[in-house]
């Protein structure tokens, strides 16, 4: 009976470890951490297939709503309330085609404007519904781009009159279409850029738009250009380039993104080395009144590098807020973040323009971490952000990182309500042709709500020390052995030289001293995980695991009458090894 008794028990533990594996493996927990105390934590709402970023408008009366196409290609149209729940969750019927880039307005009476890319085997084609507060298609789905067409970037704004203007990238160059607010179309669409690639635009406080593309000009040669839009005659001011970009073999430009402030227009573009694996973003700043006095700027990250995926906030505000993923060295790695950037007119006297209040900060053992020096509170009115005079060193700067996610943060969509409460959505790696949708907010409610202790977090957090557990008791062996070569050869010699295996002498006690010595100096001399904690337990932690160590191994030979020396060894190199590694996983 006990040995049935002993292998049950053997059994038990088997399955224990297995099923911590697959929690480890497959668990997907429903929320990610947040690299800031002004951000809630992200909620993971849904998955997608296609690496797109989601779209995020907040409406007239405070909602907050959110598009994205899930894993059965059905577009989403979900409205999230004060508190970061799901209010209502639409998947209209909108034709038989594979929808792709949602992009939607909400208008003052609840309906929502949507436009997305109707795709099949051999087009793309921009199509047009309107959808009530109940999530009820009442217009459309109408085909707005030409028969055949492959439609890139669409995108949507309001004008000064309440009417929908919608700008799309054809074959043939940037289109315009214009839908009044009951969803009909007011005229035909009209070509307003013959061959331009890339459109983005944005309206200001008057309901003017303003509109930048990109135009191939040769090989390797790109030219961005800038000019405002006239609802009214449907046609484009006078173009002003704002740069040329000359592109080294295996560089590409990611799409330009236009932003304002009261007084400035901001472009910004991304030029992305596919060769070696980096990217560096540039930005056009110009009067509105005079678009001609540009300059341009780099755009240096303290605390990060490598951006990809700019989006500047709709709107015109006292600061332009920018979404961007970096790459950011953090204690695990290189990881793929989230990051917003605040700009106000010139950053710097300089040719280049930092912009932050944090950096990377040396851990002392050649590992670069993120740390928040001071950050800033954008959940206070946005001119708190602006700058108190003309000179760059009054300006307020701010860029710091939102998300600190396991896995990359992706395509980020940041938006601003009324109460100036930022509200941003992303995309995160979920395996092989899967993304998963998450939405953060810096709302009081949302915070309240999404940092509150869960069960799920809990659990996981329970499960995540069990198994960090396993992995330390699987790791003391092989650390323990690196620890104890020195040791264990000076012992050998000891033994070779004298014949003495016994604790019953002076010099071999003196011999067991030296080799308890040379395992602590082992320790000190290779940890691989020793500059993750902080410099106190670095030096203190093996002094206090060396002394229990030392003690269980006098408690050992206490009860034996021969008084092993390797015995004695044995019980304190095992129970110091073991002390570290678990130290290490309750600190970490």
């Amino acid at each position: 009976m006990k040995r049935w008794g002993y292998w049950v028990s053997i059994g038990a533990v088997l399955l224990a470890v297995v099923a911590l594996i697959g929690w480890a493996r497959a668990y997907i927990p429903l929320r990610t951490p947040s690299a800031s105390e002004e951000w809630s934590r992200g909620r993971l709402l849904s998955v997608t297939p296609v690496n797109v970023r989601p779209d995020a408008y907040t409406a007239p009366d405070g909602g907050t709503f959110l598009s994205w196409v899930d894993l059965n290609n059905r577009l989403h149209v979900a409205r999230l309330g004060a508190r970061g729940q799901i209010v209502s969750n639409w998947t209209p019927s909108l034709g038989t085609g594979i929808p792709r880039e949602p992009r939607l307005l909400v208008g003052p009476g609840g309906e929502t404007h949507l436009v997305w890319r109707e795709t099949s085997e051999e087009r793309s084609l921009l199509t047009y519904a309107q959808v009530n507060s109940s999530g009820l298609v009442q217009v459309g789905p109408l085909t707005l781009s030409p028969a055949g067409d492959k439609v890139q970037s669409p995108s949507l704004i309001f004008n000064q009159r309440g009417e929908i203007e919608v700008f799309w990238i054809g074959q043939a160059g940037v289109y315009q279409a214009t839908l009044s607010a009951e969803g009909e179309m007011q005229k035909e669409r009209v070509l307003l850029v013959k061959d331009g690639e890339s459109a983005g635009i944005v309206a200001d406080r008057a309901g003017d738009i303003h509109l930048v593309w990109l135009e191939n000009a040769g090989p390797n040669m790109r030219v961005i250009y800038y000019a405002s839009f006239d609802p009214d005659q449907k046609a484009l001011s006078q173009p002003e380039e704002m740069t040329r970009l000359f592109l080294r073999t295996g560089q590409v430009v990611q799409d330009p993104v236009i932003g304002l402030d009261l007084d400035t227009g901001y472009i910004l573009w991304v030029i992305q080395d596919l060769k070696y694996v980096t990217s560096s973003a540039q930005y056009a700043f110009f009067p509105l009144e005079i678009p001609r006095q540009k300059k341009v700027r780099d755009l240096q990250l303290e605390n990060g590098g490598n951006p990809l995926s700019l989006w500047a906030a709709r709107g015109q505000r006292e600061t332009l807020l920018v979404a961007l993923t970096e790459t950011v060295i953090a204690s695990d790695g290189p990881q793929l973040q989230v990051g917003v950037v605040a700009l106000h007119g010139e950053q710097s006297s300089g040719d280049q323009a930092r912009v932050g209040n944090f950096g990377l900060a040396d851990s002392g053992a050649g590992i670069m971490r993120h740390r928040i020096v001071s950050p800033i509170a954008l959940h206070l009115p946005l001119h708190t952000l602006s700058h108190a005079g003309n000179s760059p060193s009054a300006i307020r700067h701010s860029d710091y990182i939102v998300t600190a996610s396991e896995h990359p943060s992706l395509k980020p969509t940041l938006a601003v309500d009324a109460q100036n409460n930022l509200h941003l959505t992303w995309l995160e790696t979920s395996g092989f042709g899967a993304y998963r949708v998450a939405y953060a907010s810096t709302t009081p409610g949302v915070k309240t709500a999404y940092d509150r202790l869960t069960l799920w977090d809990a659990t996981d957090r329970a499960l995540g020390l069990a198994m960090q557990f396993f992995i330390a008791v699987g790791l003391t062996p092989v650390l323990a052995i690196y620890w104890s070569l020195f040791p264990l050869g000076w012992l050998l010699i000891y033994l070779l030289a004298t014949g003495r295996e016994h604790l019953t002498e002076v010099g071999t006690w003196a011999a067991f001293g030296i080799s308890v010595l040379l395992e602590v100096m082992s320790t000190y001399l290779y940890y691989p995980h020793r500059s993750r904690m902080s410099p106190a337990l670095q030096w203190s932690v093996p002094l206090l695991t060396a002394a229990i160590g030392l003690l269980l191994a006098l408690l050992y030979l206490r009860h034996r009458d021969e008084k092993p020396l390797f015995g004695a060894f044995f019980v304190f190199a095992i129970t110091h090894g073991l002390l570290q590694v678990m130290c290490f996983v309750l600190v970490h």
